[in-house]
């Protein structure tokens, strides 16, 4: 007949059991006294974190700084094929020389105007210089050239104090020479106000003289393109172009949306002047000329994500037309959002962090900021530019402050309790005591407990100190001890103490043990065992053996922090103990009534003394037990 086998479960469902027992730990932490402790910390941190950062926001204490980190999240985009930039580069200054001459300029014009480009933009003033002859060629030229933009330029000396809501206003400019401003002319600003860190990130949209407004030479070049009246108004924090509404700043500046330099198209004025250049590129398109060469262009650094090279201003202008062109507008985040994802990030972390070991917090920190810039990135692509600045802050400050919390409320205490229990239990279970610490199941202010408690006297250590050298009793001392507390240790017993030849433990502290009573009985004739193997190994011949007695009885327990000492453990059973222990011949292992009754009739026992006690009627009975243990307690 075939045997049925026991079930055996497969690792599936073992691993949904350890699953099952990780969640339940999980849970019985986080709903114990000290996670909910944790929980009321962190979200207590998280408030005043958020509360803290969002005054820096309001009062924009770190606003230097926003911008530089933002940066990092500028991505370069593809030109739209438009807009063609001629370079009076290097190349150029060394054949045409600088400035560049009217007939040259003249020339120049007349090439492009064969090709039929759709505007043409001068990023370069001809005031008034040179003979009026050459003066009158180039206005002839600029006349024939179809639509033409022209540079003007604030004079820095004349500018008004900024003002929110108005654009940059001055009282004089520089333009070009009377002669050249021709009818077919439209003439635009091309200033460009780095921020305070000198990185250039958004050009204004137009300009204020007495009595005039020049718009940009972007927004002039984009209107002309379009086919657009090209009227300029600032409604709060937009300007007004047609149908096309600008994103801006309170002085009227539009960010830069940076398009990709590598694939900008760009032809040399020399190769243009020489014949050399591809011409058919320029049909239709904006032409913009400037010069770019670092010996007469005025550079400016960008972001550093956009390119590693400073930028002329005519690169700046190519930016600022394409950023209008795209219609794909940039602002930045507005701080009453920014102050939500502050309190977002701070809550988040208030709830888990202090609940995480160091080392998790800090894995989990580096998560959040990585998630938070990732959000960042898709805010980008939808045109809100958000700084990662306060985010590092916040979640910077939640780390700090949890860990100063943790060391000081919990990581301090679980040092002290391991310094506390330290040769008083088996090292292996150190952690378990500082798990219930951990779920508030341990208090170091003191509680009662229900205890089983072992005495154990070396007899025998008397004698032999009178007849052997010093030397040999404290060795003989230490090698039985050792022996005893290792035996107590494996059982789970906990030692109380050790004065001389004679050691205490108790079991049921400080882990629960249900069986206690049994576990303490088993390790008394786990102990003579032990010291009979101990004298067989180092062919000891003296006498010495343990007497033990064991009592259970409710003890008080707490650690007088005051005195730096270990747990105290106090109550009438340890007495008890003691005084059963005194009755004890080496080798017995006596009982006292109630660990007899704990035990039940597992053991056999016989009634060998009765104690009277101060403060009790009747005597305490003490009981022998018979033989050694078949069953051991698990």
């Amino acid at each position: 007949m075939a045997q049925a086998h026991p079930e055996i479960s497969t690792p599936t469902q073992n691993e949904t059991l350890r699953a099952e027992s990780r969640a339940r730990k999980i849970l019985r932490r986080a709903f114990s006294p000290r996670g909910i402790r944790r929980f009321q910390v962190g979200a207590i941190i998280g408030i005043a974190v958020g509360l803290l950062v969002a005054g820096i926001i309001l009062l924009g204490g770190l606003r230097a700084f926003e911008a530089s980190l933002a940066d990092w999240f500028y991505q370069p985009r593809p030109p739209s094929g438009n807009v063609v930039l001629i370079a009076i580069d290097d190349q150029t200054i060394e054949q045409y020389g600088w400035p560049l001459e009217r007939i040259t300029q003249r020339g120049f014009l007349a090439t492009l105007s064969r090709f039929q480009p759709r505007v043409i933009v001068l990023d370069l003033i001809n005031p008034e210089q040179g003979t009026l002859a050459e003066n009158e060629i180039l206005a002839d030229a600029l006349s024939r050239s179809g639509r033409i933009v022209q540079p003007i330029l604030g004079i820095e000396a004349t500018r008004y104090p900024r003002e929110a809501g108005t654009f940059p206003a001055y009282d004089s400019f520089l333009a070009p020479a009377a002669i050249l401003r021709t009818p077919n002319s439209t003439f635009a600003q091309v200033m460009i106000y780095p921020d305070g860190d000198g990185v250039v990130r958004r050009v204004p949209l137009a300009m204020d003289v007495p009595g005039v407004r020049y718009p940009s030479l972007a927004l002039a070049a984009v209107a002309l393109f379009e086919g657009q009246e090209l009227k300029v108004e600032m409604r709060k924090d937009v300007v007004a172009i047609g149908e096309r509404r600008v994103p801006v700043d309170d002085q009227g500046q539009m960010l830069l949306h940076f398009v990709q330099r590598d694939a900008l198209k760009t032809m040399s004025y020399a190769d243009v002047m020489q014949g050399k250049a591809d011409y058919d590129q320029l049909r239709g398109k904006i032409i913009l000329l400037g010069p770019t060469a670092r010996t007469v262009a005025e550079n400016y650094p960008v972001p550093a994500s956009v390119t590693a090279h400073r930028a002329s201003n005519v690169e700046i202008q190519v930016d600022a037309i394409e950023t209008l062109l795209s219609k794909k507008f940039l602002r930045e985040e507005e701080r009453a959002w920014l102050i939500v994802s502050v309190f977002a990030l701070a809550a988040i972390a208030g709830l888990t962090l202090p609940r995480l070991p160091w080392l998790y917090a800090a894995v989990f920190t580096i998560f959040y900021f990585a998630a938070y810039v990732l959000f960042a990135y898709q805010r980008f692509d939808e045109g809100i530019i958000v700084t990662p600045l306060y985010a590092a802050l916040t979640l910077a400050l939640m780390y700090a402050l949890t860990a100063v919390y943790r060391y000081f409320s919990e990581e301090r205490a679980r040092a002290a309790l391991s310094r506390i229990f330290q040769g008083h239990i088996a090292a292996n279970t150190i952690p378990q005591v500082i798990e219930l610490y951990d779920q508030g199941a341990l208090s170091l202010a003191g509680g009662r407990r229900h205890v089983t408690v072992l005495s154990a006297t070396l007899r025998g250590i008397t004698s032999l100190s009178e007849a052997s050298a010093p030397e040999t009793v404290i060795h003989l001392l230490d090698q039985y001890t050792a022996a005893l507390i290792e035996t107590i240790f494996e059982s789970g017993g906990y030692v109380a103490s050790q004065i001389g030849n004679t050691v205490i433990a108790i079991w049921n502290f400080p882990l629960a043990q249900s069986n206690h009573a049994r576990r303490a009985v088993d390790t008394a004739f786990a102990i003579h065992a032990a010291l009979d193997q101990l004298r067989a190994d180092t062919q000891d011949e003296s006498a010495v053996g343990a007497a033990i007695g064991v009592a259970t009885g409710v003890v008080v327990v707490g650690h007088l922090s005051a005195m730096q000492a270990d747990y105290s453990i106090v109550g009438d059973v340890i007495t008890l103990s003691e005084r059963i222990v005194a009755l004890a011949a080496p080798g017995q292992v006596l009982l006292s009534s109630e660990t007899r009754d704990e035990i039940g009739n597992d053991l056999d026992t016989r009634h060998i003394h009765s104690l009277r006690t101060r403060g009790k009627k009747e005597p305490i009975l003490v009981w022998q037990v018979e033989a050694v243990p078949t069953v051991t307690a698990t």
